[in-house]
């Protein structure tokens, strides 16, 4: 490995096989497996780790601190360093806050942006600047396309699909009283197409389908399928195309 023009902690670990692009930085405290590929102006903040055949590329910031501004109500507490699982692809100028893990196998899109205290289960993949905010799980599998943002502390199962521009919603009074958040909860299996809108406290059921531009106000039920604004019922995922009845589980 040669660090070059690169800014590397002693107190970092750095694997077997390892190669840097061109003003690298990475921390104290981070932990760099066998096979890694970090691009150029990549900076790795403490306390991260990176696993094996992972790929960083170029502009892309890991283990970032939270920071809030003067008018937030969120209280910030330092986290632990991020960790990127084995045979990860991180694009060109996403950032992956401190406190998140992602899985194996995941594939995050260039300029997407995930925040603090998030877990992305393996294979799962998070499009082009798709912002997710704090505190989100997502499970296995899942897929979610470019420009989709994801409020705090939405739920989303395995084997998802959200389609381009879905915005899930957790602040039922924008702001006015109380702020007490609820955000949404989205089963395993389901699919949301682009443009829709999930608003607080619904739950979309497993197997459930909401077509595109769709506004839901109210729980969707497994295998349901709704469409419109509001999003109402008209009827229900055939059994042939049922994820389970694939076999795919």
């Amino acid at each position: 490995m040669d660090s070059g023009n690169c800014a590397i902690s002693k107190e970092a670990k750095i694997g077997r096989n390892v190669s840097l692009g061109n003003f690298v930085i990475i921390e104290r405290g981070c932990e760099i497996g066998d096979n890694v590929e970090i691009g150029s102006s990549v900076i790795i903040h403490e306390g991260t780790r990176i696993g094996m055949n992972a790929v960083i590329q170029d502009g892309a910031i890991i283990g970032k601190q939270p920071k809030s501004g003067p008018r937030s109500t969120y209280r910030l507490e330092r986290q632990k360093g991020a960790v990127i699982g084995d045979s990860c692809l991180i694009g060109t100028g996403a950032i992956v806050y401190a406190g998140t893990k992602i899985g194996s196998k995941c594939f995050i899109a260039d300029r997407a942006g995930i925040r603090e205290g998030c877990e992305i289960g393996e294979w799962s993949t998070i499009g082009r600047n798709v912002t997710f905010e704090f505190g989100i799980r997502v499970g296995h599998h899942t897929r979610i396309f470019a420009n989709s943002h994801i409020t705090e502390g939405t739920q989303i199962g395995n084997h998802v699909f959200i389609g381009p521009d879905v915005c899930t919603v957790c602040d039922k009074k924008m702001a006015r009283d109380e702020n007490i958040r609820t955000p949404p909860v989205i089963k395993d299996r389901s699919r949301i197409g682009c443009n829709s809108t999930i608003l607080p406290r619904v739950t979309i059921g497993v197997d459930a389908l909401v077509a595109g531009g769709s506004v839901v106000f109210s729980d969707v039920g497994d295998y349901q399928i709704v469409r419109g604004n509001p999003a109402e019922f008209v009827g229900y995922v055939l059994k042939r195309d049922r994820f389970k009845e694939n076999g795919k589980d």
